[in-house]
């Protein structure tokens, strides 16, 4: 199948979701409509998950006042803090 005849294909499994495409993506390996929309539980563990490991990289960098960490790892606490925030946002998208 020609790379035009392969996008189309992609177009029409994306945006149509009867029986026969179904049955048409599953042999061409496409996913169909349903199985590229999450659901709304498993958004929302990723929702809580993100948004918690986000919280606590934000947290992160007060730990480099403790003698126990070497110094050597505490030179990426700043890029942690960035990363946190990011996580944040995502898990409050996902919401």
């Amino acid at each position: 199948m020609s790379l035009s005849g392969r996008i189309n294909a992609i177009s029409t499994c994306v945006m149509r979701s009867t029986l026969t495409t179904k049955l048409f993506c599953r042999r061409l390996n496409i996913p169909a409509k349903e199985s590229i929309i999450m659901d709304n539980a498993t958004k929302k563990q990723f929702s809580i998950g993100f948004f918690a490991i986000g919280f606590v990289m934000l947290f992160i960098p007060d730990l480099k006042h403790l003698d126990a960490i070497p110094l050597g790892i505490s030179q990426y606490f700043g890029i942690m803090f960035y990363l946190g925030l990011v996580f944040m946002v995502i898990g409050y998208y996902l919401k």
